[in-house]
Formats: structure tokens, sequence, C-alpha cells
């Protein structure tokens, strides 16, 4: 049902702008810069401890009418890299992305405000964890790093 719903929304919007016709990465002439609005969901559902169930939320992302999907990764004090389980997620969900032609943005982020890096060392290691994600996935090319600010702490980093 949620699905339904998500696709219903996807197709009123793009009628909305008179969005007729949408190229998909890899089409020839693809470039990012022109495709205009891109259309996407913030959705962890894809993480998945296998590829065939992150493969299956990609496709029902496609079918809805997305362009793009946000996932996350998320820090913990003291990681410089992110656990097997959360890589292995995050590699199911951006090879499955990726292969099923949806644009991945990658958002990186500490896991609550109680971990927030305000030290030297806690940032280090969180700027050492976003960078180990961004050369583990070289073909993801959009990143959020960091969220909102919600409080003066987190303007500190």
């Amino acid at each position: 049902m949620r699905h339904l719903v998500a696709g219903e929304l996807v197709a009123a919007a793009r009628r909305q702008h008179g969005v007729e016709h949408q190229r998909h990465v890899g089409e020839v002439g693809d470039d990012l810069s022109d495709r205009g609005n891109v259309l996407g969901a913030a959705e962890d559902a894809g993480e998945a401890p296998t590829y065939a169930t992150a493969k299956l939320q990609m496709d029902l992302a496609k079918l809805a009418g997305l362009d793009a999907i946000r996932l996350t990764a998320t820090w913990t004090s003291g990681e410089t890299a992110p656990p097997p389980a959360q890589s292995t997620a995050l590699t199911n969900a951006i090879d499955a992305a990726q292969f099923t032609g949806l644009r991945v943005i990658l958002s990186i982020y500490p896991v609550g405000s109680s971990v927030t890096p305000l030290t030297d060392q806690a940032r280090s290691d969180f700027a050492t964890f976003a960078a180990s994600i961004a050369r583990r996935y070289p073909l993801v090319h959009d990143f959020i790093v960091g969220r909102p600010s919600r409080s003066s702490e987190l303007d500190l980093f």
C-alpha cells in the first residue's frame, strides 16, 4: 500500500510539471547536470543484508517513478570506517540502486546528538569515516555530510 500511494504521488507530481519522458543514467546524452529536476526519496529499506532484498527495494523505487534514492551511513564515536554489517548493507543498496538506474545520494552523519564530534580526535575519526566511504564507493558522487543544525553544538563540525 505504501508503494502504491508513493507511485500515485510521483505520477501526479510528474503530470503537474509536464514531465513526459525521463532519461535514465546510462542513456545516450545522459549528463546529470542537464537532467533538470530529480525526483527521489529518503529510504533506507534498500540497505539490506542481501543483494536480492536491496534490488527488490530499488526496483520498487524505480517502478514508483523515482530517479534518485538517499541512503544513510551513520557514525558512532571511535569509528573510522563502517562496521562490516553496515558496509555490506550499503554496498548492496548502492550496487542495486546503480544497477537499477537510480542516482545515489549518500548522507553521512553521527548516529545521534550524544555522539556529535566535539573533540579534535572525534572530528578526525568522523572525517576519516566519511573519507573511507567516499573512497569505497567511487561511483557515488553526491554526499551530504552532517545533519541540519538543531543545536549550537552541531554547528561545530
